[in-house]
């Protein structure tokens, strides 16, 4: 076990490339970004995003700049033991487009829930009155184009924590994905 942020060192990811499976625990909000260039062997495209211009408001007053995309590269080590994501509603915005990776181009399974359905960047606005509204600053779509505000990433493999399992002290959701990453990883020569 151990952690990852975007400093990770050589020697974690040595440590990732002969691990007999990895799980990759996201919550409540952290994020993956780091490894997905280690779990793919092609380039990687996520969700689409344009920002909307408001000039004034309702339908007229707004527009759309072009979409964008970036591009994961793959990068070396390629990770190939079993991999298992853990998510909860907590997730949003870098995570989120994270994930929408994993979903889309099924690096892995996704356990837990369904994220929040957040990403992109934030704008704000603080009152005179010292009130504070924040709001998505663009639109994020998936490939089919719908879209991806208030959708959130699907859990491939949805897992609920049960007051039983709270009362005992356990994480079902990492029992689940830990169950699924063993069976994985015993089946592999």
């Amino acid at each position: 076990m151990g952690r990852i942020d975007r400093r990770f060192t050589a020697d974690q990811l040595d440590r990732m490339a002969r691990a007999p499976g990895l799980l990759f625990d996201l919550r409540p909000s952290a994020d993956a970004s780091p490894v997905l260039p280690h779990l793919t062997s092609a380039p990687l495209f996520g969700l689409t995003y344009a920002s909307v211009l408001t000039a004034f408001p309702g339908a007229a007053g707004r527009s759309r700049t072009e979409t964008q995309r970036q591009p994961i590269e793959p990068r070396v080590p390629l990770l190939t033991a079993p991999a298992a994501f853990l998510v909860d509603e907590r997730a949003n915005s870098a995570p989120e487009s994270a994930l929408a990776h994993v979903h889309q181009h099924r690096l892995a399974p996704v356990f837990g829930a369904t994220t929040a359905g957040t990403t992109c960047d934030v704008n704000q606005i603080w009152f005179p009155d010292g009130y504070l509204v924040r709001w998505t600053g663009c639109l994020a779509q998936w490939d089919s184009g719908e879209v991806f505000h208030g959708t959130g990433v699907p859990a491939s493999d949805p897992v609920q924590p049960t007051l039983a399992g709270v009362a005992a002290g356990r994480d079902e959701v990492l029992d689940a994905a830990a169950a699924w990453v063993r069976a994985q990883a015993a089946l592999r020569p």
